[in-house]
């Protein structure tokens, strides 16, 4: 059954990225499963009940927050959240109180309100994990959402997707199942795109297939090889050439916990990154230049190890060792901490070494990072 998703936003505040947002999902879950009251409410229907019909039918409401969603106004000056009609808190109330999935989308730089701030029917609402969306690079948070979106929901197509392409290799017998599989992902999870990026081939990168690196933590999810290239651009991580280092290792863990884990390939393996002490730093030396355009870390793809996420750290970037650090992202106490894979992108720059500098995690523990991922081409 199809994913049925309700948008709850505000229209002075965040309406912009709502229609993107609704646009994104209704190609990804069909227009007819996504209600945004703007386009969806027929001509002269009750507007509270057929809110309240929709709300009913969906299986997730996604919650955007902007920069004034707590302090907006009406024209006598009050606050909004304080009225109890106002829309916004009545759908949000009726959505908590039958038990929907609620996600915040905290967009273009807002922050999760705190319980003080919110009416008391609301305060749940704090609970909730969030996820972040900037206008800037709508494209890379979108399809972060919706890969996330369909985690959380379980949506069932792409499954539907992969059972066809196997039926179709059944007649090779169990090792044409095996290939197709491994070529589509179970479990509705995307393969990752293997084929190497335009400029480079697939014989320069570590492609991991050993069961050595296949170790899996009790109840952890199924382990998933890491791309080679990510929207025509190489993972220059996995260069045979990249070596990892670190500030520091967890010790007493050495079959778990390295910095060579950093970019060994796999996710999910029950291998990665944890800094003895804090604040820590990691480090990849591509062994050349290339242009870097983004970075993907995480724990995993699951927020199963969420217990460990980064919540303030930067990426910097640099030629060579004798030149000053750049700083090409910031990610701030307040922005929503990385448990699941996240894509930070940011202005290509030419860089040899990559570091991240963490400064806290979420829960003030040791960070943990899975895999460590930098897409990028060739300097011009």
């Amino acid at each position: 059954m199809a994913t049925k998703v309700f948008i709850n936003y505000r229209r002075d505040d965040t309406i912009a990225t709502a229609g993107r947002l609704r646009d994104r999902l209704a190609r990804e879950f069909g227009n007819d499963n996504v209600f945004m009251d703007v386009d969806n409410i027929p001509i002269g229907v009750d507007f509270t009940r057929h809110l309240d019909a929709r709300l009913a039918d969906c299986k997730v409401v996604i919650s955007l927050i902007g920069p004034q969603w707590v302090n907006a106004k009406d024209r006598a000056g009050r606050r909004r959240l304080d009225d109890a009609s106002d829309y916004v808190r009545v759908e949000l109330t009726t959505a908590l109180g039958r038990g929907i999935t609620i996600i915040p989308v905290l967009v273009d730089g807002a922050t999760m309100p705190s319980e003080s701030e919110l009416p008391a029917e609301l305060a749940a609402l704090t609970t909730r994990n969030a996820i972040e969306i900037r206008n800037t690079q709508f494209r890379w948070d979108a399809d972060r959402f919706v890969h996330r979106l369909k985690e959380a929901t379980g949506d069932t197509r792409t499954q539907l997707r992969l059972i066809g392409a196997l039926l179709a290799v059944a007649g090779a017998g169990i090792a044409g199942i095996a290939v197709a599989a491994y070529q589509f992902g179970w479990f509705g999870l995307p393969r990752p795109e293997m084929r190497a990026a335009a400029g480079f081939e697939a014989s320069q990168f570590r492609l991991n297939t050993t069961e050595a690196k296949l170790a899996r933590c009790d109840g952890s999810p199924i382990p998933e090889p890491v791309p080679i290239s990510f929207r025509g651009l190489a993972n220059l991580a996995l260069l045979k050439q990249a070596t990892a280092t670190a500030s520091s290792v967890l010790q007493g863990f050495p079959d778990r916990h390295r910095a060579e884990f950093l970019n060994d390939g796999w996710y999910n393996n029950c291998r990665s990154w944890i800094p003895q002490t804090m604040p820590a730093w990691n480090e990849i030396d591509l062994g050349s230049v290339y242009e870097v355009h983004l970075v993907r870390f995480g724990s995993e793809h699951t927020s199963y190890w969420s217990d460990r996420s980064p919540s303030e750290f930067m990426i910097r970037v640099r030629e060579n060792s004798a030149q000053d650090w750049i700083v090409v992202y910031r990610h701030r106490t307040g922005q929503t901490p990385v448990a699941s894979t996240e894509i930070f992108s940011f202005q290509p720059q030419p860089a040899r070494y990559l570091r991240i500098d963490f400064a806290a995690s979420r829960d003030g523990d040791q960070i943990r990072i899975d895999e460590l991922e930098i897409y990028g081409t060739h300097v011009k």
